[in-house]
């Protein structure tokens, strides 16, 4: 500016994937960082600086593209802002955020013959079983009539059945399976006891459902396995005090493992 004025800046980015604009208004800096861009995508950018007099004067349009999306194996959810965010990463810290910060998602889960993750969301009063890419797009709901519920939303769980083309996912002390289109919708168990079924694991190899179940405070755990069916199969813990789950099934379906708490420690809290 030949008057040596105050400049402050403008900053406008378009892409070649979609008609969004970003524009960044009033920077005082001559450096600016801007986050949350698409990985895989060409950029289109131009800087206006104004002296707040006459008018504003625009630099050249310039471009860059940003990475190809990471091939990250690890899926987890972080609090931001009181709501659960699903984050992917590759294990040495590089990091991919896969859900908005306005709404609460958690509890991901990896479907590898289709390349899609599943997790839980909160949607008005209710919970709900959607799916999305890797990347977080094609958000879908699967789950529309009955909801997910029970004990404890954060504890409970769910899993990929059937080649993947299935989900179970409980709803107090019935277990559901639904396709993952939505379309069809079906109950395979409920307990006998009334206990809630709380988390789930689904083994490909013998077509045995695992199950951790409990009573509404999180306590008097059952774990046993059922068949496709829902018949029992085989009763694994009973009449334990504490808490107990993170069932995993080995890949060949002969060994579970979960946790337990040796103490016997029970409390209002869980």
């Amino acid at each position: 500016d030949p008057d040596n004025d105050t400049l402050t800046y403008g900053l406008k980015l378009l892409n070649d994937q979609n008609s969004d604009v970003l524009e960044f208004t009033d920077i005082t800096e001559e450096t600016y960082t801007v986050t949350g861009l698409l990985y895989g995508t060409k950029y289109f950018w131009q800087v206006s600086a104004s002296d707040g007099i006459n008018n504003p004067t625009l630099s050249e349009i310039y471009n860059f593209e940003t990475l190809e999306y990471p091939d990250n194996r690890i899926f987890f959810t972080r609090k931001v802002n009181g709501n659960n965010v699903i984050f992917s990463t590759d294990g040495v810290g590089n990091e991919f955020q896969l859900t908005s910060e306005t709404s609460n998602s958690w509890n991901p889960r990896k479907a590898n013959t289709i390349d899609k993750i599943a997790f839980l969301r909160s949607n008005g009063g209710e919970t709900h079983v959607y799916t999305m890419d890797l990347d977080g797009d094609n958000v879908f709901q699967v789950t529309n009539t009955i909801s997910v519920n029970g004990f404890n939303l954060e504890e409970i769980d769910f899993a990929w059945k059937s080649n993947d083309t299935q989900i179970l996912y409980p709803n107090f002390d019935k277990l559901y399976q639904v396709t993952t289109s939505g379309a069809s919708l079906s109950q395979v168990h409920q307990t006998s006891n009334g206990n809630f079924v709380t988390e789930i694991d689904w083994n490909e190899n013998t077509s045995r459902i695992a199950l951790k179940t409990n009573d509404n405070s999180g306590y008097n755990v059952e774990i046993y396995t059922i068949n496709t069916s829902g018949v029992l199969q085989q009763t694994i813990l009973t009449g334990e005090l504490g808490a107990a789950g993170g069932l995993d099934y080995s890949f060949d379906g002969n060994t579970l493992l979960y946790t337990r708490d040796l103490s016997g420690t029970e409390n209002p809290q869980y």
